[in-house]
């Protein structure tokens, strides 16, 4: 991306990921508000200009004709000092309208906890860019229906059908768990209550943990059937992760068949969707790693993943790779053949690359060494192992720095038949790995300059075709 206006230091930064979305500086967290309109696609963020810690969110605002180059644009809310949003600009979606385009969204007051006051605020715009946007003089246009004890009322999602605007609204009951609350309107401004379109059983929702609050709801519907998306809040004011809930929608009431996280790493949260002509695209936020004396220092906090195309495969949520991704691929490393057929050493692979291994053979299991530096003093390991079925990242060596989070994230491997396709995307401090239906995400933070070697080995059984590629940085078309 461009460098932007008063950003000098966070583009500097070597955690800065080059082809993942940051802020221009600051602070980002939610994906939001994504739109195409006029042959450009629009998305949105929360955002805090002010610092590298969450605090009292604005709506950052980016523009891209191809999904992977990027500009910046003028923020598009500010909370105002007295008005239904004083103390933030919460989460919510976008859609177009005949006369442009408009933003519905959390406006919240007083501090952040139970008695929180929090409303579904609206924001239009009628400029052809999207540049400019006023917000509703009503606002807020939907506040919390009155007789339920919730737990949280935020990050509305809005979609048309026949009989008007619909409206997703994230909560909780108390005592009976996670909600996502039901409205209409003919105008986007006058909401009819139609009550709730699926409440969790306890912390729980077709089988799945979903703990007591959602949060960032969206709802999808296809020949397949429909799905919901929440990320679980709990009541403990503590993100965890994101589900989706496939069943069936009979434009009130969601009728859940089954769920089951959407990423199985640590890093990924709040996905933010777009329905692009019948594709299903899908933004995430990756919260830092690590302490915040990093990223006060480097002046930038939070990344987002790259759009992933969403799919109901087998009854189950996919999510696979940007296709689009390929675009920003520059020099392809050589390797013999294309093949392992023990082990693959490149001493320096750099630090964004794009990486598939497809695994066949006997036993199928490999081993990835990122960002790793010569002598084996820093390094993030992936590990594939087809015949137990489990998908490892270890970063308990990723960094020698003392404040970050050094673990081992395990997670199932889904079975499949034929080879084993794997794709990897290494992008400074972000590590995505699309191994199966179910991605992992996770932040690492090498510090040493010369921590960007790769190494694959596979087991004697295994035979692996390998493409390596550098990846160039988000930076706007000519």
């Amino acid at each position: 991306m461009s460098p932007p206006r008063g950003g000098a230091e966070a583009e500097g930064d070597r955690h800065r990921p080059r082809f993942h979305l940051t802020a221009p500086a600051g602070w980002i967290n939610d994906p939001v508000g994504a739109l195409r309109r006029a042959g450009r696609y629009h998305l949105f963020y929360q955002h805090n200009p002010h610092g590298t810690q969450w605090a009292r969110p604005h709506w950052g605002h980016v523009d891209s004709r191809d999904l992977v180059h990027w500009r910046y644009l003028p923020e598009a809310l500010a909370p105002d000092a007295d008005g239904a949003d004083a103390d933030g600009c919460f989460s919510g979606s976008g859609v177009v309208t005949e006369e442009g385009a408009a933003l519905l969204y959390t406006g919240v007051r007083g501090a952040v906890g139970p008695g929180q006051w929090q409303a579904t605020c609206l924001a239009t715009s009628t400029d052809p860019g999207l540049r400019d946007w006023a917000k509703a003089a009503g606002n807020p246009v939907t506040p919390p229906p009155r007789g339920l004890r919730l737990t949280g009322f935020r990050d509305p999602f809005v979609w048309w059908v026949e009989d008007g605007w619909h409206q997703l609204v994230g909560s909780g009951i108390v005592g009976r768990g996670g909600a996502l609350l039901h409205f209409r309107s003919p105008d986007l401004r006058h909401w009819e209550d139609l009550g709730a379109a699926l409440v969790g059983e306890g912390e729980h929702v077709a089988g799945e943990w979903a703990g007591r609050m959602w949060e960032c709801p969206s709802l999808l519907q296809g020949p397949d059937g429909a799905l919901a998306l929440v990320s679980v809040h709990d009541g403990d004011m503590t993100t965890h992760h994101t589900i989706g809930i496939v069943g069936d929608f009979d434009g009130a009431t969601l009728r859940p068949e089954r769920a089951r996280r959407l990423d199985l790493g640590p890093d990924w949260y709040a996905p933010c969707v777009l329905d692009d002509d019948g594709r299903w695209l899908v933004w995430g936020w990756s919260q830092e790693a690590r302490g915040p004396a990093g990223p006060a220092r480097a002046g930038w906090s939070g990344t987002l993943t790259p759009a992933r195309v969403l799919t109901l495969a087998d009854g189950w949520p996919r999510l696979d790779p940007l296709p689009e991704l390929a675009r920003l691929r520059q020099r392809r490393l050589p390797v013999d053949g294309s093949s392992v057929e023990s082990s693959w050493r490149a001493a320096t692979a750099g630090d964004a690359l794009d990486i598939e291994l497809t695994l066949t053979g006997g036993g199928e299991a490999a081993a990835l060494r990122l960002l790793a530096s010569p002598d084996g003093e820093e390094a993030t390991t992936v590990t594939i192992d087809r015949a137990a079925g489990r998908l490892e990242l270890d970063r308990r060596r990723s960094s020698r720095a003392e404040d970050v989070t050094a673990d081992v994230v395990t997670a199932p491997l889904v079975a499949t038949e034929g080879p084993l396709a794997v794709r990897v995307l290494v992008d400074r401090s972000i590590v995505e790995v699309f191994a199966g239906a179910q991605p992992l995400t996770a932040r690492v933070y090498p510090v040493r300059a010369d921590s960007q070697g790769l190494e694959v080995t596979a087991s004697p059984a295994t035979r692996a075709s390998l493409v390596v590629h550098t990846m160039g940085g988000a930076t706007p078309p000519a």
